[in-house]
């Protein structure tokens, strides 16, 4: 499944990142990546990832922002279909509203 291998990419670079800038005395960590026209944002909250590609021209600076928002609505509102992943992603499709209130898609 195509969402497995985004979500295991993800993952492993959020893992790797960490032996190489990864550094909790100072706080550094990988939040984003330059994709060329893009962004790929990367936030985690309780053992979650959430990855946010932007295009660059439509990028604003109340951009992290709206991503903290979407954090906790997203685990506000799904608290037991997180807890209990079992990976059908269905549950979660209704979020988009919520998505789009804070992008464009």
């Amino acid at each position: 499944n195509q969402n497995f291998q985004i979500a295991g990419f993800l993952s492993a670079i959020l893992i790797y990142s960490q032996d190489f800038i990864d550094n909790q005395e100072y706080g550094l960590r990988l939040e984003d990546i330059n994709l060329g026209g893009y962004h790929l944002f990367l936030k985690t909250k309780n053992n979650l990832i959430f990855a946010y590609i932007v295009d660059k021209d439509n990028t604003t600076k109340n951009i992290k922002r709206y991503m903290q928002l979407i954090m906790e609505e997203f685990i506000y509102a799904y608290p037991s279909h997180i807890k209990n992943f079992k990976g059908d992603l269905t549950p979660f499709h209704k979020f988009e509203k919520v998505i789009d209130q804070y992008f464009e898609i």
